[in-house]
């Protein structure tokens, strides 16, 4: 997994992430699985995508958002679209 090397790209995913999600920025890495956070359903991942798009002003593929079951996958889409 490749992470994301611009601390701030990190800090706004994790801001998102911890928004949608009611979780801790702070408690947030790149190993979180979508199994570990109970609030990580098809609508909270949904609303992250839409969030995340929006946010850093990318579009995701339907074969990439299949692919995203934990903040690392996004870190490393994320680190893809912005060439991070």
């Amino acid at each position: 997994m490749k992470l994301v090397q611009n601390s701030s790209i990190l800090a706004q995913l994790y801001e998102l992430v911890s928004g949608i999600l009611e979780i801790d920025a702070s408690a947030i890495s790149g190993t979180i699985q979508r199994s570990d956070v109970q609030r990580w359903d098809s609508l909270n991942h949904l609303r992250l995508i839409t969030a995340v798009e929006a946010e850093f002003s990318i579009q995701l593929s339907m074969d990439e958002i299949i692919t995203i079951t934990s903040i690392g996958r996004l870190e490393d889409l994320l680190h893809s679209h912005l060439g991070a």
